[in-house]
């Protein structure tokens, strides 16, 4: 979307004025962390896009389709506690700026009307909304400055007009349609962007975990390695026991080797003390290698969940991120249970793929056909990917080769390819052994399929 000019927000502040002044602000919802809907009363077919993306802010009515639930947090709070409900008084640009000022009035809970000022600054670089009271008091902003930068925003100090050198000029201004159509445009975009901005906290988790599991990694790592140095104290054990019988030739033993030994105790319990520090040793390389098998297969199975995330339709995510950090998104309800299954066609063909270990198991042990064709990518967690097909053409197996590579965030490497009867449970949920099959080997991902993908 391009910039507009002052003379194309005079457009939109005059059209905005003749349609909106005395409709009652319905409801308000973040699509994502810079763009907002209000639904006004007595306005049906458009909806108010107000946007604060850095490079071209803007205030306009558009016919917008598909209005998400909001995104909670403190902006959203604001919004609902001052402006939702209120009815619209008046709409101007403020100080002859790119700033429209919304005059709102609403009931208070004594049944008392309050006016309130909603300012939105659609200057590019530093965009900002602003909730006045009726005195032009700072009660909310987006983003506030501090006392000693050149024009403060501050909680509870006055407004002050905008200095932005971006007044009234001569450009002449884009028709109200053609900025409808760049808006409705822009609005598709901004949805894109949501499930990245709303499940944030479900990603960070992940990628806390990967690498705090990778940190676990290094450090049992590091206590085998010790421990290794430890094994050979079995021996150390029986040799003194073997000399104790010679006190010459152990005292000599002692020495060459240069171990530890207590004249205070007696051979016996010396060979004891090394017995027990060589079981100890054993016990912590045995219990580590176990611990270290499951933080490999935890940073191998998130890595592909985080990868498959991209695929993942938002009730997807949602059960995800229930399961995953349920503190975080309590709030928010599934409509249905997701399969976790992503579908593709190619030619007379579905090509089919899981998204986790649930998905996986669910695919190629119980909707798959025993002639329909299974491949994986060799030696990594990843995706089960099922052409539904008994003979699939080469350009399908390359598909199928490819959404296996994509959904383990690799660009280049071994498929393994057989038909589902060869395929057999493993000892883990969405585990598979193979009985047979084939490999192919690529050396790169096309780009037509990872566009197929994101389709």
């Amino acid at each position: 979307m391009k910039r507009l000019s002052y003379n194309d927000f005079l457009l939109i502040q005059k059209e905005l004025a003749s349609k909106i002044i005395g409709c009652r602000i319905n409801n308000i919802s973040l699509v994502n962390s810079r763009d907002y809907i209000i639904t006004l009363s007595m306005i049906k077919n458009e909806k108010l896009l107000i946007s604060l993306n850095h490079a071209f802010p803007f205030v306009c009515l558009a016919n917008l389709d598909n209005v998400p639930p909001t995104i909670v947090g403190n902006m959203n709070d604001n919004l609902r506690k001052y402006v939702r409900d209120a009815f619209i008084v008046n709409i101007s640009l403020f100080n002859e700026d790119r700033v429209f000022c919304f005059e709102l009035q609403k009931a208070n809970e004594l049944y008392e009307k309050e006016k309130f000022y909603l300012y939105i600054e659609c200057i590019p670089q530093r965009p900002n909304l602003v909730i006045c009271n009726d005195k032009n008091i700072v009660i909310f902003a987006a983003h506030y400055s501090s006392l000693t930068s050149s024009r403060a925003v501050v909680k509870n100090l006055e407004y002050q007009p905008l200095n932005s050198n971006l007044k009234a000029n001569n450009d002449a201004p884009t028709s109200i349609d053609e900025i409808k159509k760049e808006v409705e445009k822009y609005y598709l975009d901004s949805l894109n962007t949501r499930d990245k901005e709303k499940f944030e906290e479900l990603f960070k988790f992940i990628r806390i975990r990967i690498k705090s599991l990778t940190k676990k990694l290094t450090t049992l790592d590091n206590a085998i390695k010790d421990a290794n140095e430890k094994i050979h104290y079995s021996e150390i054990g029986s040799a003194i026991l073997g000399y104790s019988y010679s006190p010459e030739d152990l005292d000599n033993y002692i020495k060459e080797i240069g171990i530890e030994y207590d004249t205070k105790l007696s051979p016996g319990q010396n060979a004891e003390k090394y017995f027990k520090k060589y079981k100890k040793a054993k016990r912590t390389i045995e219990m580590n290698e176990i611990e270290k098998t499951k933080a490999i297969q935890e940073i191998e199975h998130l890595n592909f969940v985080l990868t498959s995330s991209a695929y993942m339709k938002e009730e997807e995510l949602i059960a995800l991120a229930k399961q995953l950090v349920p503190n975080k998104y309590k709030s928010l309800k599934l409509k249905h249970e997701p399969t976790f299954i992503g579908t593709v066609t190619i030619g007379n063909a579905k090509i089919s793929f899981g998204k986790n270990a649930k998905a996986n198991n669910e695919l190629t042990f119980k909707l798959a056909n025993k002639n329909d064709t299974y491949l994986h990518i060799k030696d990594m967690h990843g995706s089960h990917v099922v052409i539904h097909n008994e003979n699939p053409t080469n350009e399908q197996l390359l598909v199928g080769a490819e959404i296996a590579l994509i959904l383990s965030n690799q660009e280049a490497g071994d498929i393994y390819y057989t038909q589902i009867r060869n395929v057999k449970k493993g000892s883990s949920l969405g585990e598979a052994n193979l009985l047979s099959y084939k490999t192919i080997t690529l050396k790169s991902v096309r780009d037509s399929t990872k566009i197929l993908l994101n389709k």
